[in-house]
């Protein structure tokens, strides 16, 4: 007994120093590289200036939630001028980065299924380096790793898993869909807290926004999301950007949304599509819903991180907006997914996901100037081209896994099963 208790114990002892190493070792590595990519930091400056104009008074970052703000405000409140602001973003960014890896280390340590436990901390520290700057120069990781950890609770306690959900819904929009997956049985009081603790998160941090700097800044982030036109690095773009790169006709142009999008022949056609198919994904949010909420069994914690994960990505492919940082949103998710609820199918999202983060990064920083310079390059379209085409595979991946997770909670309830956490 006590051989194997000190072998357990070097073996924890063993994970401990290998997952702490890999991870320091990839942060490093990802660092380096995205301090010399000297356009990424762009944002950073932005961030700084609009959190000066705000200290003495003026309207900015009007296009973000106020929640989002917060935390820019106080690294400014601790930090004087952009090389020390600079620090303190990728400060935060790491400590966001470093909670979900403990988590995960944790796992990797002890306890069952940790060997699915290796499959989502290798996931992502290897996302994590390959995404490259958008990780630690802007903020997309805070909703991000808010929803991972709603998708570690749900199947601990759901009103906690709940009020993450609210905190990350204030903090960028996006997580408003994922509410539904909170659902259950309309006779369930538990459905019931699920929702008013969510709700609770939102009212708690608009209240706080509304006292401090008033209603035009509760609702300046939903004017800013209506006046948007197709962002270059979206899914329906890219036929468009292959016709940029060989004919004038059509071009990739800085616009008002302070964002690069595409002009010319077919692309109103392409937002109507784009707002079809967003209306498509809204319906389809709505039937599960309601066929969780007349059922009589709770829903199941796995059937409910596929859910999500399916969601935010069909979000994001119909959606007329997609940049780099957007991977941000599911990358943490599909960490917990691999870690949790493991399965061929969440390693090979996985999988998959690591080399678009790769592709990523290699269009945005490495190959975006030769991209937005007069006709794109066709090295940057075809890479750019790569990414989009797996986000798709990575999609009809992700919605046959939820579509397999919500058959089997219907057949648990009707053979009486109790939920599994």
């Amino acid at each position: 007994m006590g051989t194997a208790i000190k072998i357990s114990a070097m073996s924890r002892r063993a994970s401990l120093l290998l997952t702490t190493g890999s991870w320091v070792a990839t942060r490093l590595v990802m660092v380096w590289f995205s301090l010399r990519q000297h356009e990424q930091w762009g944002d950073v400056r932005y961030y700084l200036e609009g959190v000066e104009k705000e200290a003495v008074g003026g309207r900015a970052l009007v296009e973000y939630p106020d929640a989002t703000v917060i935390p820019l405000r106080v690294i400014g409140w601790l930090t004087e001028g952009l090389n020390s602001f600079t620090l303190g973003v990728i400060i935060f960014c790491l400590l966001l980065d470093a909670a979900l890896s403990v988590w995960l280390a944790r796992r990797c340590a002890g306890g069952e299924n940790r060997w699915d436990a290796w499959w989502g901390f290798s996931f992502w520290i290897l996302f994590g380096m390959l995404i490259g700057p958008v990780m630690i120069a802007r903020l997309d990781l805070l909703p991000g790793v808010l929803v991972a950890g709603a998708a570690v609770w749900i199947g601990r306690n759901p009103r906690i898993a709940a009020a993450f959900l609210g905190v990350a819904t204030a903090v960028k929009l996006w997580p408003l869909a994922l509410a539904t997956g909170l659902v259950g049985p309309w006779r369930n009081r538990g459905t019931w807290a699920r929702l008013a603790w969510w709700a609770g998160a939102i009212l708690l941090l608009a209240v706080l926004t509304l006292v401090t700097s008033g209603w035009w800044r509760v609702v300046s982030p939903l004017q800013y999301q209506v006046d948007r036109g197709l962002q270059s690095e979206t899914l329906l773009a890219t036929p468009f950007i292959w016709l940029a790169a060989f004919d004038t006709g059509w071009s990739v142009t800085y616009a008002s949304s302070k964002s690069f999008e595409v002009f010319g022949t077919g692309v109103n056609a392409a937002l109507i599509m784009s707002g079809v198919a967003s209306l498509g994904v809204a319906l389809t949010a709505v039937v599960v819903t309601t066929r969780r909420l007349l059922r009589t069994g709770e829903p199941l914690p796995v059937a409910t991180r596929a859910y999500w994960l399916a969601l935010v990505l069909l979000i994001v492919v119909t959606s007329k907006v997609f940049s780099p940082q957007y991977l941000l949103w599911f990358g943490p998710l599909i960490a917990v997914m691999i870690a949790l609820d493991g399965g061929r199918p969440t390693r090979s999202i996985g999988v998959l996901m690591v080399i678009a983060a790769g592709l990523t990064s290699w269009f945005f920083p490495l190959l975006f100037d030769y991209f937005i310079e007069g006709p794109p390059s066709l090295l940057s379209v075809v890479v750019l081209t790569l990414r989009n085409l797996l986000m798709l595979v990575v999609t009809v991946l992700a919605c046959r896994w939820a579509w397999v997770c919500l058959v089997a909670e219907h057949r648990a309830e009707s053979a009486g099963d109790s939920p599994r956490s």
